[in-house]
């Protein structure tokens, strides 16, 4: 087959209605070709003629004919369009293997240039496995979010229904008008700017929070479709441009949370009983840093024993919250986030989630989430001097944000929060944080 009528071929094996490859392709009539599927759904004439969806000549459901040769030479045609596809441009070999650090595909060749020399690879399957199960994972928060969204409409819907309703009280105010324009004048001009503020209402509603729940909802359900799709696909398909795709979901699952966040502010202030005896806190409980020396108070169940911790001093057993927390200094290191009443205070512990504990902060470098088995590092476009914490008890899910900016940091999905979350700070050697 020559390469350079490849393109002629692919586009004689094309369904002109679904503008894909022919799946169980059959014959009309006529002679031209189409999905099954595709000609199946087309509306038919008067006493069952189905006009050609090419040529328009007459034909009848009950005689298409499975054409096996044209679905034989789809085959070869998509196994050569895979073929090519999935060859390296720089090297001309299978692009085989993909890089963890590029997130790319390559080739055995690629893995032997210098850039790519000390990364790591893995075989195109096994990412794909991987991948696919991390995009399948995207499903449930985007799902969540879409419910929101169509609730979000929903409410809108009935607003808007009742803000009509205030239409109707517009020509009782016009009938008034009339009738006491002589002797009301200045009850004219008040009923008059009460029914611009009305307008005012409906076209803000109308255009501002309606379309804008409708664009979220339509740009979300595209990612889902996207989402599905792109599941199903080759290993090498999957694996194309899947940083760009991972950063899509990052953005629309967090771009209506960055809008509701502060809408849950809530005061939190520290509960001194816990506090580890080598941190200071200011007279209203707002502020703790590392003083130098412990101080001369006894231990506690309640008070952390190892470790420079301090809980909130009100706990959350279901609900949505959101409380800053300002760095005043950064020192060696700290943590911010939630922990749960059941974590030990008096022995060493570790902090994953998966031991209650949930945090985000900064050592004397980097940013870092503790996750399990790992923790991520995290890259920020800006030092925040303030962080952000938004729990979402009943969904399980806590994100961190740099308030300045609104910059997403990073979030725990899925968390199994039980019995009651405390916000949870830990201060490093010459750390000072401050809750605002």
């Amino acid at each position: 087959m020559a390469s350079n009528g490849f393109p002629d071929l692919k586009a004689e094996v094309t369904c002109c209605i679904c503008l894909d490859f022919f799946r169980d392709p059959v014959s009309v009539d006529c002679g031209h070709n189409f999905c099954r599927a595709c000609v199946e759904v087309c509306e038919q004439g008067p006493g069952g003629c189905l006009p050609c969806p090419r040529c328009r000549r007459a034909s009848y459901k009950r005689d298409l004919r499975p054409n096996w040769e044209l679905g034989n030479i789809v085959k070869l045609v998509k196994r050569r369009c895979v073929s090519e596809e999935a060859r390296c441009e720089q090297h001309g070999q299978p692009l085989q293997l993909f890089c963890e650090e590029d997130r790319a595909l390559v080739c055995a060749g690629c893995v032997r240039c210098r850039e790519h020399r000390s990364h790591c690879v893995r075989p195109v399957a096994e990412a794909a496995r991987v991948y696919k199960e991390i995009l399948e994972g995207w499903l449930g928060p985007l799902s969540e979010e879409m419910e929101g969204l169509l609730e979000a409409k929903r409410n809108g819907e009935q607003y808007k229904a009742q803000m009509k309703k205030l239409e109707v009280s517009k020509l009782d105010i016009v009938s008034e008008i009339e009738g006491l324009r002589f002797l009301l004048k200045n009850k004219e001009q008040k009923l008059q700017s009460i029914m611009a503020d009305i307008d005012r209402v409906l076209t803000q509603v109308e255009s501002t929070n309606m379309g804008k729940l409708s664009n979220q909802a339509a740009s979300l359900s595209t990612l889902i479709l996207e989402l599905e799709k792109k599941c199903k696909e080759p290993a090498w398909e999957l694996l194309r441009d899947i940083k760009g795709t991972l950063k899509r979901c990052r953005e629309v699952v967090f771009q209506n949370l960055k809008l509701e966040v502060k809408c849950y502010k809530v005061v939190v202030t520290f509960d001194a009983r816990t506090a580890n005896r080598i941190l200071v806190l200011s007279e209203g409980r707002k502020r703790v840093r590392h003083n130098t020396q412990e101080l001369p108070i006894p231990n506690t169940p309640k008070r952390f024993s190892n470790y420079p911790c301090v809980l909130g001093a009100k706990g959350f057993t279901s609900g949505r919250y959101y409380w800053e927390v300002e760095v005043l200094q950064d020192g060696t290191g700290w943590l911010v986030g939630v922990m749960g009443e059941s974590v030990s205070r008096e022995q060493g512990f570790t902090w994953p989630p998966e031991k209650g504990v949930w945090v985000v902060g900064k050592n004397a470098r980097d940013y870092v989430a503790h996750t399990y088995p790992e923790i991520t590092a995290l890259s920020l476009r800006d030092h925040p001097r303030k962080v952000g914490v938004y729990l979402d008890y009943m969904h399980g899910r806590l994100s961190v944000f740099n308030p300045g900016t609104m910059e997403h940091i990073y979030t725990f999905f899925n968390a199994s929060f039980t019995g009651t979350i405390f916000p949870f700070v830990l201060t490093c050697k010459d750390s000072d944080l401050r809750l605002v």
